[in-house]
């Protein structure tokens, strides 16, 4: 059988937290803030500034993104399941289906 790769440590708690995560965020874009009861008991972050952290995607050529256009390079967004057997992975945004690897043409790795 072929393997489909999650790129965390326990695919079910990370589908339980992204539906969390989408239901607050439905609520809120909704207007229904969060409550100081919500808060209570959430970690105070204190001389927070905002970061940009790496995470797993895949860069390549790209062909028939709505926005990248046709063999442009560029890169996914965060990359939630890969199974590169199967020639799919799934983005936060969407499917790609996988053409070659790096190397699988004869060009320099």
């Amino acid at each position: 059988m072929d393997r489909i790769l999650f790129p965390c440590l326990d695919a079910d708690d990370t589908f339980r937290r992204a539906q969390r995560l989408a239901d607050d965020l439905r609520r809120i874009a909704a207007g229904d803030l969060p409550t100081a009861a919500d808060l209570a008991d959430a970690p105070i972050i204190d001389h927070w500034s905002l970061a940009l952290r790496p995470e797993t995607s895949l860069v390549g050529v790209i062909s028939g993104h709505p926005s990248i256009g046709h063999l442009r390079p560029g890169a996914t967004t965060s990359l939630f399941a890969f199974a590169p057997d199967l020639g799919f992975a799934r983005s936060w945004n969407r499917y790609y289906r996988l053409g070659r690897r790096v190397g699988d043409d004869g060009r320099p790795q």
